[in-house]
């Protein structure tokens, strides 16, 4: 497995749960770093995405600011259209990553099958599955049927067990624009920007 992998999303806001899958799968792999890649704008959540990518990317920095084996990639919200991953990991490639590597959660592994030229991804490139809750090991079984066997084998296999905080972006929004309290929910420095931009009010 390349040395770096990626963690996709639209950070919107980023949040503990984002940085806890981070660390685990960097330190399950013996990874050198785990980089947030924010989505420009994602095929599977089309108009879904109020904030700007440059509010997005600024809070995704901040998130991982405090920790050196964490970092951050903008590079899908400088590509103009929607962001599809096997564009991603052939830009890698031709950078000189050999194969890359992909994070992702249990919710997107459901519509793996539905990726552009998901077969050529899983070709060029490792898919590090985490499972979340409600969405457990019960989502290989309708991969196996879409994917193949080996295939469908090799997304278990791969998957990395963390502990299955009950976090989401959609949650903490909800909470901010009710007036509510976040604490706890994201990194400080996250929520200190969040509020000098009063964001998602």
């Amino acid at each position: 497995m390349a040395q770096i992998a990626y963690l996709g999303g639209s950070f919107s806001p980023p949040h503990i749960g984002h940085l806890v899958i981070a660390e685990r799968v960097r330190e399950a792999r013996g990874l050198e770093r785990v980089d947030l890649l924010v989505a420009g704008e994602p095929p599977h959540a089309a108009g879904k995405i109020a904030l700007s990518a440059a509010h997005r990317v600024a809070m995704a920095r901040l998130a991982v600011a405090a920790n050196t084996g964490l970092g951050l990639d903008d590079r899908e919200t400088k590509r103009p259209g929607k962001s599809f991953t096997i564009e991603t990991a052939r830009e890698l490639i031709a950078q000189g990553t050999k194969r890359p590597a992909f994070i992702i959660g249990g919710d997107m592994l459901v519509d793996l099958p539905s990726w552009r030229e998901v077969h050529q991804l899983l070709d060029l490139a490792d898919i590090v599955p985490v499972l979340r809750p409600g969405f457990g090991w019960e989502v290989f079984e309708p991969l196996r049927a879409a994917l193949g066997d080996a295939a469908a084998k090799r997304l278990k296999d791969a998957c990395v067990k963390i502990p299955l905080l009950q976090i989401s972006s959609s949650e903490i929004r909800e909470r901010l624009a009710a007036g509510k309290s976040v604490r706890y929910l994201l990194p400080d420095s996250v929520l200190d920007y969040i509020k000098a931009h009063k964001l998602y009010l």
